[in-house]
């Protein structure tokens, strides 16, 4: 079976992690699929399936009706159950698929937790996700006012929806806060399911134009709507540019208690290979410190088009709050680098962390990886003082990349580069070594 599978819910896709993984394992390998694949929208990680019975989770720990529908295709697809029962959250639901519709259906109560109205809007709380439905077309601007409102109201939940209405079709603005992710949905079931609760009607009409049926009675809610499975290679793709295949090696997952020289990473990764031998060093160096610790490889080789993608979307996040252009590019620089210059696509630059082998835990370096909502992440922030355990680990990480000659990059303490245009500045040079188109 695949590290993960992709889905296609009615234009939203959703991705299945097919291992059970620890929670910090699993939110950072979900945060390179969906880099990876901009598509998708959610992550959905299986936990265990047992004959026809399968329980899995969201990365965070929200209640996602379309992951559920992709699950009971995922059940038919690898186990051959048309008929299945998926549990998240504690929630026991009935999933069926034919591999081109997909239904559930699930206990009312369960689920829904009240509608209330609260400032003239309607907010409609389920088990793991609040949604408040509004009149009109909306746009991003207008639900980011209505979450801030919402939060100011005490209104939380892991998970928080605006569901705006034209007619009986919806324009989904999804949070989900452990996850750290923001979407304007291309479909959403709960939602659906609370827009349907709202407006008392069946059929509720996707951003894509794709109908979801809901049907609600006083016990059960059923749901449901097209379902497709996408056959697609779901690994790192290498493109042509100044990256070659032949530059680029593997690091594969390994198991640390029988091969203590190896690297271990939550995912495949794509390096040059003179950054794995660079890599091979900080371990073995960190070992040499403490034998517990390890170097823990999140990401590596970013395509290209996937990082033009990711900075165009944040782009367009951002222009509403800036008019001018060079204000703009810059804070759209401080969140994720620049195309022309970012290390990833050149195959030099590596995100990475440290993980005691005795506990299976991350050492703790002040903030979660890849967490760009604070400044904190910055390698001397002055949040942390010199004796505290998340500077002292930031800085034993960074002495630990920078005698291998890694060039390190302190807006986040996560990432070092070998070979790129960063590095050849930090070190006073007048040529790199790696490019990438």
């Amino acid at each position: 079976m695949k590290k993960f599978e992709l889905y296609c819910l009615g234009g939203n896709e959703t991705a299945i992690i097919t291992k059970n993984l620890p929670d910090a394992e699993a939110l950072v390998l979900s945060k390179q699929i969906m880099r990876e694949n901009p598509e998708v929208e959610q992550v959905a990680i299986i936990e265990s399936v047992k004959n026809n019975v399968c329980n899995f989770r969201m990365t965070g720990g929200e209640f996602c009706g379309n992951a559920v529908r992709a699950v009971a295709e995922f059940m038919r697809r690898n186990f051959g159950f048309s008929k299945s029962k998926i549990i998240i959250n504690g929630i026991e639901i009935e999933g069926e698929s034919n591999g081109r519709t997909s239904t559930i259906t699930l206990p009312k109560k369960s689920l829904l937790r009240e509608v209330k109205t609260l400032g003239g809007r309607t907010y409609v709380v389920m088990n793991g996700i609040t949604h408040v439905v509004v009149d009109g077309r909306g746009d991003e601007v207008l639900a980011r006012k209505i979450k801030d409102d919402a939060t100011a109201r005490g209104i939380t939940n892991d998970a928080f929806g605006v569901m705006f209405l034209d007619g009986n079709k919806i324009n989904p603005f999804v949070w989900v806060e452990k996850a750290q992710t923001f979407f304007n949905e291309t479909a959403c079931l709960s939602g659906s399911i609370a827009v349907s609760i709202f407006l008392n009607q069946t059929k509720i009409i996707q951003p894509t134009n794709e109908t979801y049926t809901i049907e609600i009675t006083d016990t059960k809610i059923t749901a449901g709507g097209k379902v497709a499975f996408i056959d697609k290679e779901t690994t790192t793709k290498l493109e042509q540019g100044f990256v070659k295949y032949a530059d680029l090696v593997g690091i594969k997952k390994c198991n640390p208690k029988t091969d203590k020289e190896a690297l271990v990473t939550f995912g495949d990764v794509l390096v040059r290979e003179s950054v794995f031998q660079k890599l091979g060093m900080v371990d073995k160096n960190l070992k040499a410190i403490n034998p517990n610790l390890e170097l823990v490889v999140v990401e590596g080789w970013r395509p290209m088009k996937v990082q033009e993608a990711k900075f165009n979307e944040i782009r367009e996040q951002l222009k509403f709050k800036y008019t001018d252009e060079q204000e703009l590019l810059e804070a759209v620089h401080r969140l994720i680098a620049v195309p022309s210059v970012c290390g990833h696509p050149t195959g030099g630059a590596v995100d990475v962390t440290i993980r005691d082998t005795i506990t299976g835990e991350l050492l703790d370096f002040g903030t979660p990886i890849h967490d760009l909502s604070t400044k904190d992440v910055y390698t001397f922030s002055p949040r942390f003082d010199e004796n505290s355990v998340g500077r002292k680990n930031r800085e034993l990480l960074r002495r630990a990349m920078v005698e291998q000659n890694f060039a390190p990059f302190d807006g986040e303490w996560w990432h070092f580069s070998y070979g790129d245009k960063e590095w050849a500045v930090y070190y006073g040079l007048e040529q790199f070594l790696y490019g990438a188109r």
